[in-house]
């Protein structure tokens, strides 16, 4: 018992210990607060519309952003009948933002993004900005219940999280007490040590807003963890319910007894938007985030140490590929430079091309196959993939028809005369056919792979692939291109390829687990 309370008294000095580690200093705090006066004041001035309202959103007016993590989020809300003409009023607020910016002394690269939802993106030296306009769904949903029943909307306007988000920020403002956004703070600082923050394709994790809505309903830091170290399988959560949990071996999700059938899948966590029942703020988790966040739950509060709360620093190639665990590998690196095609477009085509890859390499009966993609900060994408070293039996057993079944004599005769195949044998029950390898070695595999049209990912993604590899250098074996040596992201995934595990199992001390 005394141990008990002096672990406990250890978990909790260490989380006043990184609450330092995780708010901006007063410099900060000045520089985010003036910069997003004068883009409000800006944008106000150039879009000059009365139906049109400039709206802050996200971390920085909610108090939970980062330190050196100044994203602006400013969303231009509009009436209804605006949607149609959300490409034409970002192509006037960009026409005269960046001119402002550069003005201002803030000069910014722009990058116009398309997820399903349009918006400008723009990147500085010092922070990053995302000017959205959305929907006003107040008036949206004024509108619709003004409408006959017999009477269609000139155009069907599909609503998103996108037009949710200032109702989440009205939400988060309205719930979250200034106390507990330092504990929103941590929490965010612990996913991204985990590279399970934010809900982009690329990372499938755990958005701000999640973040938000768990601080909010447990608490604090502390129960979240405390919470999700406990289960044993898939949660639905709601912000003022007792959570419900699925505790068998299997991972289907077992509902709460109010949960839309919408959410009613494989899903390791819901939590239902208290602004939408119908939304599940979860939907982007994956399970590789949630067993790793219930992992690092429970070794956290099993070794607490500051760890957890400091940047995820990359490994070197040459640690990496000096390593004994790359002594048994044999690994590939397909990249390209692409510089055009939007990120979100991008990260869903090569996660489709990886898991094409992965699947191939499994059927050719590679053992260890690991299958990463990877994006470095100035728009270099690939794969990594990697296999073990003599991993691959040259013969496999094939299907074989039994001798009353009717495809039996056609089978037969498709394979007598083939040297790749031997039997069948009738010795055994289950009768035995083995074919050989028609692609030996790794090397050999990934060219195969690549040959074929349809393993390659569909439109603009496809033709840049096509383009790349006729260049000897886009595909290394056993090599890192020097381009790619030093870009952080790209090491992590290396990392994680060499290890066939998540970096930060590496970082944490585990003594006390082990004794």
């Amino acid at each position: 018992m005394i141990f008990m309370k002096k672990h406990e008294e250890l978990v909790f000095k260490i989380i006043e210990e990184a609450k330092p580690l995780v708010t901006p200093d007063v410099r900060q705090e000045i520089f985010v607060k003036s910069t997003l006066e004068w883009l409000i004041h800006e944008l106000s001035e150039i879009v000059d519309d009365p139906n049109i309202q400039v709206t802050p959103v996200g971390s920085i007016v909610k108090g939970t952003w980062l330190p050196h993590a100044s994203d602006f989020d400013i969303f231009l809300v509009c009436p209804p009948d605006y949607y149609s003409r959300f490409e034409e009023l970002l192509e006037y607020v960009d026409s005269i933002l960046v001119t402002r910016l550069e003005n201002h002394g803030l000069p910014v690269e722009r990058v116009k993004k398309h997820a399903q939802h349009p918006y400008l993106h723009y990147v500085s030296k010092n922070f990053e900005l995302d000017v959205v306009p959305c929907i006003n769904i107040k008036d949206y949903q004024h509108e619709l219940s003004n409408i006959n029943s017999k009477t269609q909307p000139s155009k069907k306007i599909i609503l998103s999280a996108v037009d949710r988000s200032p109702l989440h920020k009205q939400f988060v403002l309205e719930h979250l007490s200034d106390s507990q956004k330092i504990e929103v703070r941590l929490l965010k600082q612990f996913l991204k040590f985990l590279e399970i923050y934010g809900a982009e394709v690329s990372t499938q994790g755990i958005s701000g807003y999640l973040t938000e809505l768990l601080v909010i309903k447990f608490g604090s830091f502390y129960k979240v963890l405390q919470f999700f170290s406990s289960v044993r399988g898939a949660v639905s959560l709601r912000i003022n319910d007792s959570p419900t949990e699925h505790r068998s071996s299997s991972r289907p999700l077992q509902h709460h007894a109010s949960t839309s059938s919408k959410h009613r899948n494989d899903a390791p966590l819901v939590f239902i938007d208290p602004t939408d029942e119908s939304r599940n703020v979860a939907a982007a988790v994956n399970w590789e985030s949630y067993y790793t966040f219930i992992a690092a739950c429970k070794i956290f509060l099993n070794y607490p140490q500051l760890t957890f709360f400091k940047p995820l620093k990359p490994r070197t190639v040459a640690d990496l590929l000096s390593s004994e665990h790359s002594n048994d590998l044999n690994f590939a690196i397909i990249w390209f430079h692409e510089p055009t095609i939007p990120p979100d477009k991008i990260w869903g085509q090569l996660r489709k091309f990886s898991k094409k890859l992965e699947t191939f390499l499994l059927l050719e009966d590679f053992k260890g196959v690991c299958v990463e993609g990877f994006k470095t900060v100035d728009n270099k994408y690939g794969v990594i993939a990697r296999v073990y070293k003599h991993s691959q039996f040259p013969w496999r057993s094939i299907k074989t028809p039994y001798p009353w079944l009717n495809g039996f004599e056609h089978f037969l005769a498709s394979i007598k005369s083939n040297p790749n195949i031997h039997g069948p044998s009738f010795k055994h029950k289950d009768l035995l056919t083995y074919r050989k390898y028609f692609v030996e070695g790794f090397k050999n595999a990934i060219q195969a792979f690549l040959s074929h049209e349809a393993s390659l990912p569909p439109n603009a993604l496809r033709q840049r692939l096509v383009q790349v590899l006729e260049s000897q250098d886009a595909v290394l074996y056993n090599a890192v291109p020097k381009e790619l040596e030093h870009s952080s992201s790209f090491l992590l995934k290396l990392e994680r390829v060499v290890y066939y595990r998540r970096p930060w199992i590496n970082r944490v001390r585990l003594e006390t687990l082990v004794s």
